[in-house]
Parts: structure tokens; sequence; C-alpha cells
């Protein structure tokens, strides 16, 4: 982050992580116990594919975002079911 001091870098990443990261992966970490670091990628991912809705351009599908993001959440925890952990 370039374009702010480091100290606010740091902060603006610290404030990203306590507050978007850890309960998405806190979400996840039920699902496995045993591979904790899996929980982190689930994370990172959904994060990824949400940001990734917000940035496509409107004229790339006639679907609203929350529909395509409804799905994206189904897909995902639904999906989680074939590596659950006992």
């Amino acid at each position: 982050m370039p374009a702010i001091g480091e100290p606010h870098a740091e902060r603006l990443r610290k404030s990203t992580n306590d507050s978007l990261f850890l309960p998405l992966r806190q979400v996840f970490e039920p699902v496995f116990p045993h591979t904790p670091a899996r929980a982190g990628y689930m994370a990172g991912t959904f994060l990824s594919l949400v940001e990734g809705l917000q940035n496509l351009p409107a004229s790339f599908t006639p679907i609203p975002r929350q529909h395509m993001a409804d799905f994206l959440i189904d897909v995902l925890l639904d999906g989680l079911n074939a590596y659950r952990e006992e």
C-alpha cells in the first residue's frame, strides 16, 4: 500500500484481518477441525469471489449481483459437505 504510510497500511491490514477475514475463518473452522489452514483458504476464497462480483461490469450479465452472491454462498457452504472431516 504505497499510497499511505507504512504505519497506516499496517493498521488497515490488521483492521481488515480482524473485521473480515477472522470472522469468516471462524465460520469455516468447524468444517476443518484437523486442518485449520483450510478454513483460512475458504475465507480468502470467499472474500475474493465477493470482491470479484463487485468488480464485474454491469453489462457482463443481466443477473443481479445479489443473486450471484447468494448462489456463490450456497455453493461454498453446501459444497463443503463433501470435504467435511469427522
